[in-house]
């Protein structure tokens, strides 16, 4: 049985990066005679374009984690209806815990941490 994914504008977690580049910003003024003459009228600022693209190919193994309805027709894996999780991933569900775990223990540090940093500036703050 197939089961079509409806990601309903949510980004994949880590897809394959292809297009990574910038070009600058080349404005060309009309050609009078065969001559290019520079574009004396563009003060637009744009020193360029930077171009990123993304793609999961076929054949990729997902791990996705929704819920699966009919409400569009054929049976597919979509956002929650109600309040949930929706995740389409390239890594397996194991990556995906274990990268979920590590922020969690920083943050169970890092916020505290930095709680107390604050704290501590305050007070030297109004000691000096």
């Amino acid at each position: 049985m197939l089961i079509g994914v409806d990601p309903n504008g949510t980004k994949p977690d880590r897809p394959e990066q292809v297009v990574d580049r910038f070009e600058p910003h080349n404005p060309q003024g009309p050609t009078v005679f065969g001559f290019q003459l520079p574009n004396i009228f563009d003060n637009s600022g744009t020193v360029g374009y930077e171009y990123k693209e993304w793609v999961i190919r076929p054949g990729q193994r997902l791990y996705i984690f929704g819920e699966a309805h009919d409400r569009i027709g054929p049976l597919v894996i979509g956002k929650p209806e109600q309040k949930g999780f929706f995740i389409i991933s390239t890594r397996s569900e194991q990556e995906v815990r274990d990268s979920l775990r590590t922020q969690h223990r920083l943050l169970a540090f890092g916020i505290p941490a930095a709680a107390l940093a604050g704290i501590v500036c305050v007070v030297l703050g109004i000691v000096l």
